[in-house]
């Protein structure tokens, strides 16, 4: 009899200690579901995220005709021969795994007999345009002439495509308060330059720049 009730405890502390070995192993499992599922269920929002951004709608459209119209009216109006934005972006890595800085030109407005130089300035290394973001950062909206410049690879560009005055301000992000681009304006011909007033070339820059801000605030 004592041998038997022996047996049966052991029996029973076997079967206790198995269901905490089940239960402890139902546990692994559901963490290691919901570990693995996680990254899956991120991946899925992302992915339709991205597919919901690159859906082109009408107040995509609104948004960026509208900084075209700025740009137009700001060209019109100073009588220059170009007005651009160019927005600073990200593209890969350098093999140490450093972001890389790079800017494109976005929007551009120009007069007849002026030719457009959209194409030249996409996917562009900041660091070749290191003295043209100095200038960003200055945040100065009085006109400078090219030839004032120091030798650099902006300086040759502005030279090239017959720039011989320019106004270069700064473009926002209006919640962060960070440097997202700029908008420029470009005179190329010195008939045009002797005219240039600049207090209506800051004013029309300062306020051109604004709008833009805002636009570029709504495409976010």
């Amino acid at each position: 009899m004592q041998e038997l009730v022996e047996i049966d405890n052991t029996v029973q502390s076997i079967d206790v200690f198995g269901s905490w070995v089940e239960i402890g192993m139902v546990g692994v499992a559901l963490l290691a579901g919901i570990l693995l599922g996680v990254p899956a269920i991120h991946a899925m929002i992302q992915s339709r995220k991205n597919k919901k951004d690159k859906v082109v709608t009408k107040d995509f459209v609104r948004t960026h005709t509208r900084i075209n119209e700025y740009l137009t009216e700001a060209r019109v109006l100073l009588d220059c021969a170009r007005t651009q934005v160019v927005q600073f972006h990200n593209g890969g890595e350098y093999i140490n795994g450093v972001s890389m800085k790079k800017l494109s030109m976005t929007h551009e407005s120009v007069t007849d007999g002026i030719t457009d130089t959209q194409q030249e300035t996409q996917d562009a290394h900041i660091s070749l345009y290191a003295e043209k973001v100095e200038a960003v950062l200055n945040n100065n909206s009085k006109p400078q002439l090219t030839s004032s410049l120091k030798p650099s690879f902006f300086k040759r560009t502005l030279e090239t495509n017959r720039v011989l005055l320019f106004c270069v301000l700064p473009l926002r992000d209006l919640n962060k308060n960070k440097t997202i681009g700029c908008v420029t304006a470009q005179w190329c011909s010195w008939e045009k330059v002797d005219d240039v007033d600049y207090i209506e070339v800051s004013r029309k820059m300062e306020e051109t720049r604004k709008l833009i801000e805002g636009q570029l605030q709504k495409a976010q």
